[in-house]
């Protein structure tokens, strides 16, 4: 696994990220986190900011894809996790 090119797309990812729908949010968290790609924080913490305002829309698998990701790199932020946890 190339690991060097996974982090150079994550770090492109991040700017356009807020023009992402739901599903493109929950899967890309949850590829990085099933691939275990190092230093993902920044992306996961563009990931749950676009989240937050539009966790409304997320089906379940999405969901629980996004919630999963979160516990598999033991990123906790709570407010993305109440934010599931309501829904």
């Amino acid at each position: 696994m190339n690991h060097p090119l996974l982090q150079s797309i994550a770090a492109a990812s991040i700017a356009p990220i807020s023009t992402f729908g739901v599903q493109n949010l929950s899967n890309t968290a949850w590829a990085y986190a099933r691939l275990r790609v190092a230093n993902s924080e920044p992306l996961m913490a563009a990931i749950s900011s676009s989240s937050l305002s539009r966790i409304s829309a997320f089906d379940p698998q999405s969901l629980a894809n996004t919630s999963w990701s979160c516990a598999r790199f033991c990123f906790g932020d709570q407010t993305l996790l109440n934010a599931i946890a309501a829904e």
